[in-house]
C-alpha cells in the first residue's frame, strides 16, 4: 500500500498544466523574472507558449507543475532577450 501511494504521488506531482488552466487562472509572482505582480486572465496574452505585453513578446513558458501536497501550481516564464527564469504560483481562477 505504501509503494502504491508513493509511485501516485510521484505521478500527480510530474503533472504539467494545461493551456487553458495557464490562461484562465490567477497568477502571483514568486521570485526571478519579473514581469507583472500577477497574470491574470491571460486569453489574450499569452499564444502557443510566449506571453505577450502590449503586443510584444516578453517571455516563453519554460515549465509548469501542478501543486502537491499543499504547495501551488507554479509556472516557471523564460524571458524572451535572455535566459532569467521567473516562478509564477497559482491563486485562484
Amino acid at each position: 500500500m505504501k509503494i502504491q501511494l508513493i509511485a501516485y504521488s510521484i505521478i500527480l506531482s510530474s503533472c504539467g498544466l494545461s493551456d487553458s488552466e495557464i490562461k484562465r487562472d490567477w497568477w502571483l509572482y514568486g521570485s526571478g523574472y519579473h514581469i507583472g505582480d500577477q497574470l491574470r486572465n491571460l486569453e489574450g496574452q499569452f499564444k502557443n507558449d510566449t506571453l505577450f505585453q502590449s503586443g510584444e513578446p516578453v517571455a516563453t513558458i519554460f515549465s509548469t507543475e501542478r501543486g502537491f501536497l499543499g504547495y501551488d501550481d507554479e509556472i516557471v516564464i523564460k524571458a524572451i532577450d535572455s535566459d532569467e527564469l521567473g516562478y509564477y504560483h497559482y491563486k485562484g481562477d
